[in-house]
């Protein structure tokens, strides 16, 4: 019986690795600007009317994103990072606040607006 759980417990802690270790986010790309989600946070994702994606409180119009993918990047939580091409840019945004930040970009060109500072989490 101890062998059985020392078999399983190890293989818990190597599946485990994956997961907890490397975790994993959800990209979404609109345009220049890529919200990161932390799988560990993103609990329960709204889907509603076949048109609109909510996921921690940023609602998507489905027509507006580009890419969904998954990767084992680390997202820092109230991180908004700029990086910058000769003539474009991209900006990314933590998933804790992309319901309170929106990104207007032109060529190179980043505008940032702030809303609800009030409820910006700590």
């Amino acid at each position: 019986m101890k062998k059985i759980f020392k078999i399983l417990l190890l293989v818990i802690m190597v599946n485990g690795q994956y997961s907890m270790v490397n975790g994993q986010t959800l990209n979404v790309k609109v345009g220049n600007v890529i919200y990161q989600f932390p799988a560990s946070q993103t609990g329960d994702m709204e889907y509603s009317d076949g048109s609109t994606l909510t996921v921690m409180g940023k609602t998507f119009n489905l027509s507006d994103i580009s890419s969904m993918t998954v990767d084992n990047s680390e997202v820092t939580n109230n991180l908004v990072s700029v990086e910058y091409g000769t003539s474009s840019a991209t900006v990314y945004i933590a998933g804790n606040v992309a319901q309170y930040v929106d990104a207007d970009i032109s060529g190179a060109h980043v505008s940032l607006y702030q809303w609800n500072t009030d409820n910006l989490p700590a």
